[in-house]
């Protein structure tokens, strides 16, 4: 009998997740999109290669892209608050990496990094 309710149990809660992946939207896998932190990865290389960020500012700055990529796959059972913390910083580094507030000018741009997020 014990086994029989904690099959009905283990059935549940799979379909309990099974549902939840189901209803999540398909944008929600990808809190940030992967162009966008590709261009920031490779502008961080630009500006160490250019000599406008230290290694250990530019290790510090590739980290954050590094700890949001290791929570995304827990994406699938919901978001977490470490992935929503991890997601919002690098969306400020990003938002200040391009777009319309972006720091065009390379200097500038790892000044703010710097100052913002090393």
């Amino acid at each position: 009998m014990l086994r029989e309710v904690e099959g009905k149990m283990e059935a549940k809660m799979e379909m309990a997740l099974a549902k939840q992946r189901e209803h999540a939207p398909a944008q929600a896998q990808e809190l940030i999109p992967a162009p966008q932190l590709a261009a920031l990865q490779r502008r961080l290389e630009a500006l160490h290669s250019a000599q406008l960020l230290s290694e250990e500012e530019l290790y510090t700055l590739e980290d954050l892209c590094a700890d949001y990529l290791a929570l995304k796959p827990s994406v699938t059972v919901g978001f977490t608050p470490e992935l929503i913390s991890e997601a919002a910083t690098l969306s400020k580094l990003i938002s200040l990496s391009e777009g319309m507030q972006g720091m065009a000018a390379d200097g500038s741009f790892a000044r703010q990094a710097r100052r913002k997020f090393t």
